[in-house]
């Protein structure tokens, strides 16, 4: 058993993704069992931290002895795709903030859950740390090359490929679109943010542009 810790922007940075990877892997290669990924969307199978009601009721897992997964990904998509999430969320489309000033408040750390880049090299530090505890992830490496020289990730990497994924059926329903358009940086926002992403990851050894 482990955790998938995504606090900032869940289902936005990969996380659901990653969590069709770890329920696939957790399967292994039984043909004769249902797939676990048609039958329940992959957050059901790998939790959130947030999502164990420890807030509710006396834990039932100890956090301090589990091992985690972190997933982080480019701040610049991450907002993008947070937007088109509040887009999708929101009744009155129109009462949403514009995306300047949502950059804006990504820049100066404002934000319902806390400040991203802060939230991030904690969680790289840490894994830095504490490298058996803490496995850190990001969204474009796994992109790149998820497989690298495992071959018996064969049948699971297909399984989660992010074509099949997004066509199935029990995602579908909880899928995130919108259809609110202009949901695109101008170039002064995007060199906005690569300067506050340079700026707060300095001499850290993280990349996130």
């Amino acid at each position: 058993m482990f955790f998938i810790e995504s606090k900032l922007f869940v289902c936005l940075t990969g996380s659901t993704w990653l969590k069709a990877v770890c329920a696939s892997i957790m399967q292994g290669n039984n043909e004769e069992e249902e797939d676990l990924l048609v039958k329940d969307n992959p957050h059901f199978y790998v939790p959130t931290i947030e999502a164990m009601d420890y807030y509710l009721k006396t834990p039932t897992h100890d956090l301090y002895n589990m091992p985690s997964i972190y997933i982080t990904r480019n701040p610049k998509d991450t907002l993008i795709s947070m937007r088109h999430f509040f887009n999708y969320n929101r009744k009155r489309l129109e009462d949403l903030s514009p995306l300047e000033d949502v950059v804006e408040y990504s820049c100066n750390g404002v934000h319902q859950y806390g400040p991203f880049f802060e939230h991030v090299l904690e969680y790289w530090e840490a894994s830095k740390r504490n490298p058996q505890k803490i496995l850190f992830l990001k969204y474009e490496d796994l992109k790149i090359d998820p497989k690298k020289s495992e071959e018996d990730l064969e049948i699971v990497l297909n399984k989660c490929s992010l074509e099949r994924l997004k066509n199935l059926e029990i995602n579908k329903s909880g899928s995130i679109f919108s259809s609110v358009h202009n949901n695109h940086m101008t170039l002064e926002m995007e060199e906005q943010l690569d300067k506050i992403t340079k700026l707060k990851l300095q001499a850290s050894g993280l990349e996130l542009c």
